[in-house]
This record gives structure tokens, C-alpha cells and sequence, in this order.
């Protein structure tokens, strides 16, 4: 079984906030089914009288928050990057996830960074050293219902702070391809259905129709009027075996034969419909075939209804 679920999603380069950088809005949650590469980018460099290095960029599937622009040296401009680096001249940030970087200033004392959320600027001297950039951070929030497993490379925590959800922050992966897989969290979930069993064979030479295939289901009306079934408690990583039921054959003179059960695994069974007689009653099955002269076949009361009795004229 497959499932698509309602992801909020926090990739980031820094801190994380009520918006977007930049000042942009939100962005919608996304919906995820499957695995999904997780990589957190590292900090930048430290600048020695030269420029700092850029952040590396935070992925999660197909999202990327791209890494904070190097912080220039004296009189350089900043690297452009999810936010600018700072320098005599800012380096631009990316739409939507940052602002430009700050002007630094020189002076006789100080050579100061520009704003962009990077390490601060070395001060002014001979073989003066910036600090080196934070690392970002990945965080999922996700329906309870589900716990995410990730790849051995990757350092992360888990919060149950926010009632019905399981918070990931993901702080470091060892490589870029380090990936999350979401499982439900319990080993048995519950599982509504429908089955339809195999209809029964027509009776030849005038004979009674074949009853229709037991209908059995958890999402409405059963087969003759039953109420609604109970849903299936299904194992997780457990496999079911299932059958759909092939329908009766008809043969000259003779009467049909009975359809085929659908099955699934040993939790559910939906009778084949019953033979439709040429000239005796109809068989029993999920719905009972009709009778010829004679009287329809039961059916069994949870998937459908008795066959009609059969007439005879000349």
C-alpha cells in the first residue's frame, strides 16, 4: 500500500521562521509519498585576510535552500547566495529566501561584516580571520501516524511538542545522498474495502439465471441490504494473498456452474454467485441463482439476495 500525506517541510540555512527569507510568504506544505533525499548544508568557510566561503545548500527531494554568500575581504564584494555575504558591496540574495548582504565599513580600528547571517568579519590587521558560517538544519512535520526512518549518515532529533505530530530536525548528513522514508506508525493500520465475488452460470434450455457475486464492504451497503462492514485490521510489511473470482459457465442442457469466491488473505471472503438451475433449484452462493419451474437458490445474508423462483410456459 501506498500513501500521500500532508508534509510541512522547514529547509533552512540558519534559522528558521514564521516566513520565508526574504521576507517572502509561506510556501505550501507538500505532499510526499516514498523516499526522499535529505542533505544539511555546511557552513562556510573562514575568511584569512581573503574572502569566506560560501554555505553549502540544505535538499530535501526536490527543495533546495541555497547556502549563504561568502562574506567578502576588505573592500571586496559579498558572495551572492540564499542570503548575501556582506562586503564593500553586498552580495545578492536568492528570490524568496533572503535579502542581499549588508556594506561592511573601513576604518582605522575596523574592518566590519556586512548583515547576510553568515560568520562575522575579521577585524582589521595583518592576517585577520572571519568566522566561519553555522550549518543549516532540515525539519519535518508530520501526522504522528507516521515515523519517518532515515539513512545512517544522517544526525537528527525527535520533538512531540505540537499534540498529533512527530517533528524531525535533521542538523547534519554525512553525504549527499543520505535519504527519509516514511512508515506508518503503528504495525497495524486499518484498511476499508470492497470485494466482489465470481457470478454464477446461467441453467441452459430455459433455465434459471446465475446469481450475482457476494458483495461485501466496509464503505456502505453489503450485499442484500446488509449494513457496512467492519474495516480490516491490516498488518504493515505483512503479504496478502488475493483472489478475484472468476464468474460460472453455462453448458447445454445442463446447469450452470457456481462463481468463484474473491478472497483476501484469510481476513475476508465474498461468495460466488449461485448456478441458475434448468429444471430443479437454483444453487446457493452470494446471490442465489434463479430456478427453472422451480425455486431460487439461497444466499448468504451478509452478500446478497435469495434467486427468484423460475416459471415455465409454453
Amino acid at each position: 500500500m501506498s500513501a500521500r500525506l500532508h508534509l510541512h517541510i522547514v529547509v533552512v540555512v540558519g534559522a528558521a521562521d514564521a516566513t520565508s527569507g526574504g521576507g517572502a510568504s509561506a510556501e505550501a506544505a507538500m505532499f510526499v509519498s516514498g523516499t526522499y533525499t535529505v542533505t544539511v548544508g555546511g557552513g562556510g568557510t573562514a575568511g584569512t585576510v581573503s574572502n569566506g566561503g560560501s554555505g553549502s545548500d540544505s535538499v530535501f527531494g526536490s527543495i533546495t535552500s541555497v547556502g549563504g554568500g561568502y562574506g567578502a575581504a576588505n573592500g571586496g564584494t559579498g558572495g551572492a547566495g540564499g542570503s548575501g555575504g556582506g562586503g564593500a558591496t553586498g552580495g545578492a540574495g536568492t528570490a524568496n529566501q533572503g535579502y542581499a548582504g549588508g556594506l561592511g565599513k573601513s576604518d582605522n580600528a575596523t574592518y566590519r561584516n556586512g548583515a547576510g547571517g553568515g560568520g562575522g568579519g575579521g577585524v582589521n590587521g595583518s592576517a585577520s580571520t572571519g568566522a566561519a558560517g553555522g550549518s543549516g538544519i532540515v525539519i519535518l512535520k508530520v501526522p504522528n501516524i507516521y515515523s519517518a526512518v532515515f539513512s545512517g549518515g544522517v544526525t537528527y532529533s525527535t520533538s512531540t511538542s505540537v499534540t498529533g505530530y512527530n517533528i524531525y530536525s535533521v542538523t547534519a548528513t554525512s553525504t549527499t545522498s543520505e535519504t527519509m522514508t516514511l512508515y506508518p506508525a503503528t504495525s497495524v493500520i486499518t484498511a476499508d474495502f470492497l470485494v466482489v465475488a465470481g457470478g454464477g452460470g446461467g441453467g441452459n434450455n430455459q433455465g434459471g439465471g446465475g446469481g450475482a457475486g457476494g458483495f461485501r464492504t466496509s464503505a456502505g451497503t453489503s450485499g442484500g441490504g446488509a449494513s457496512a462492514q467492519n474495516a480490516l485490521s491490516v498488518a504493515v510489511g505483512t503479504a496478502y494473498t488475493i483472489t478475484i473470482g472468476g464468474g460460472g459457465s453455462t453448458t447445454s442442457g445442463a446447469n450452470g456452474t457456481k462463481g468463484s469466491d474473491s478472497t483476501f488473505g484469510a481476513l475476508l471472503t465474498a461468495e460466488g454467485g449461485g448456478y441458475g438451475a434448468v429444471a430443479a433449484v437454483g444453487g446457493s452462493g452470494g446471490c442465489g441463482g434463479g430456478g427453472a419451474s422451480a425455486v431460487g437458490g439461497t444466499s448468504n445474508s451478509d452478500t446478497g439476495a435469495a434467486g427468484g423462483n423460475g416459471t415455465s410456459s409454453i
